[in-house]
């Protein structure tokens, strides 16, 4: 199962999941091409990280593999690939600011919660409260959130 997808300012993708065969490889598709490979954990958890996509749809597809490179399960995720932000714009005159808070965004798939994907991001479960008071204006309540949200994921 893919519980969180997870994209960095500099667009790379993070994902992380669970209920994978103990130690089974993961091999990670978008699109249907190769882009990334992690072992399971003794939990069946895992995260991985892959390269930018480009802004629009894809499909992403998770493969565990068995020794013999059978495929023992499959997980399969659409998401949106989103634009890296602008670069700031040049400075007339160097003057010391505080910098900008930083954030990431998160495409909400089926089966994701608040709680799961503070975990993976935050490493606390406790955090969703973060999540849910940045996203405030898509979330009545926190136990419901759908699949194709797209919410910010506050630093």
């Amino acid at each position: 199962m893919i519980d969180t997808l997870s994209f960095a300012p500099d667009g790379k993708i993070t994902i992380s999941g669970r209920g994978a065969p103990k130690g089974a490889l993961l091999r990670a598709y978008v699109d249907n091409a190769e882009v990334g490979l992690v072992q399971a954990g003794g939990d069946g958890g895992f995260t991985l990280r892959l390269p930018a996509a480009t802004p629009g749809p894809h499909a992403l597809r998770l493969d565990a593999l068995d020794a013999a490179g059978r495929v023992l399960a499959r997980a399969e995720q659409g998401f949106e690939g989103v634009a890296p932000p602008p670069p700031p714009p040049a400075a007339a005159a160097v003057a010391e600011t505080a910098a900008p808070a930083r954030s990431r965004i998160v495409t909400i798939s089926s089966g994701n919660t608040l709680w799961a994907i503070a975990r993976d991001t935050y490493g606390d479960p406790y955090l969703y409260v973060q999540i849910f008071e940045a996203n405030r204006a898509q979330i009545r309540d926190p136990d419901r959130i759908y699949p194709g949200q797209v919410f910010t994921l506050p630093e």
